[in-house]
Formats: structure tokens, C-alpha cells, sequence
């Protein structure tokens, strides 16, 4: 009931301003109009001109690699590594020491379809500690290991005062197909 009284109270005061002083809420109407154009109008050039940047340096790179095409990248097989599943544990356990991080319910978990030019290596693990423990070891990981991303990232808490974080990561790991086990 409040709030149907705040409405028709709102709505009493609204109409009396209007017939008031209608010069004064026709020009605040088209100022809040011109406001909300003038900030689509600024989103609209500032996003053109982010893709024109990107389009230039496209070009500019595409550019580059016509005129000699020596420079050209390596492909994909050429710049990562060697596939080796003792190097990812030693480099998980590492940081998870340097860190201060202890792990549990690690899981490993080799991806290699035949449509994929390299290898997948997947790691799942649970990490307690605090936020900023969390964000180093995350950080450290992707330094360490080279051609990883952060696939999952979720995390629980007892209570919103608990600064100790239970938190699900999953990695995975880059690597070429003729590298050995």
C-alpha cells in the first residue's frame, strides 16, 4: 500500500509542476534528450574509431608481411611446444608452493581431435586461500606455463565476512601433436 502512496503522491506533485511552470519542464525534457543523444552520438564515433585503428593495423600488418614475406608468423605447430605432462604438474605444484596455495581434486585430462593442429592439456583443480593468493597463483600459472588459459573460475565462501575463498580453476594447456609423452 506504501507504494501505490508514493506513486499517487508522485504522480499529484508531477502534474502540478508541469502546469505550473511548463516552460521549465519542456526545456529540462529536451535537455535530458539532447544529453542522451550527445552520449550515443560520443559511443557511436568512439567505437568507429577503435575499429578504425584495428582495421589499420590489420592492414598495416598484412601489408608488412606482403612486401616480404620472409617475416611471415610461424605456424601454429612451429611456436608451441613439445608436449610433456610432467612439465605441467611440476610447474602447477611450483607455483602452488611459491604461492602458498595448497590444491585438491586435481584432474589431468589430454584433448587431441583430429580436427585440432595441437594437443589440449586440461587441468581441474580446487584452490583455497584469499583472493589475492588466488590471483598470484593465476598470474604465476599463466607466466610459467606459456601458452595456457584460465578456461573456469568460480569461487564460494562460508560467509560474506570470510576472506577464505574455496574456488574451482581450470586451465588448459597448449602444446603441438609430435611432441612425446
Amino acid at each position: 500500500m506504501i507504494d501505490a502512496h508514493l506513486l499517487r503522491v508522485f504522480s499529484f506533485q508531477l502534474h502540478k509542476v508541469i502546469r505550473s511552470q511548463p516552460a521549465l519542464c519542456i526545456s529540462v525534457s529536451l535537455a535530458s534528450v539532447f544529453c542522451v543523444v550527445a552520449m550515443i552520438a560520443f559511443a557511436s564515433a568512439n567505437t568507429a574509431a577503435i575499429a578504425s585503428e584495428a582495421l589499420n593495423r590489420t592492414l598495416t600488418v598484412q601489408g608488412a608481411r606482403k612486401s616480404n614475406p620472409q617475416e611471415a608468423p610461424p605456424v601454429l605447430q612451429e611456436t608451441l611446444r613439445p608436449f610433456n605432462s610432467a612439465q605441467v604438474l611440476q610447474v602447477l605444484s611450483n607455483v602452488a608452493l611459491e604461492t602458498n596455495l595448497p590444491l585438491a581434486e586435481v584432474t589431468f585430462s589430454l584433448e587431441a581431435g583430429a580436427a585440432q593442429p595441437y594437443l589440449r592439456y586440461r587441468a581441474a583443480f580446487t584452490a583455497t586461500g584469499t583472493y589475492s593468493t588466488i590471483r598470484r597463483f593465476v598470474d604465476q600459472v599463466h607466466s610459467s606455463v606459456g601458452d595456457v588459459s584460465l578456461d573456469a573460475f568460480s569461487c564460494t565462501r562460508k560467509n560474506i565476512q570470510d576472506t577464505t575463498l574455496a574456488c574451482d580453476l581450470a586451465f588448459s594447456a597448449f602444446y603441438r601433436k609430435d611432441g612425446s609423452n
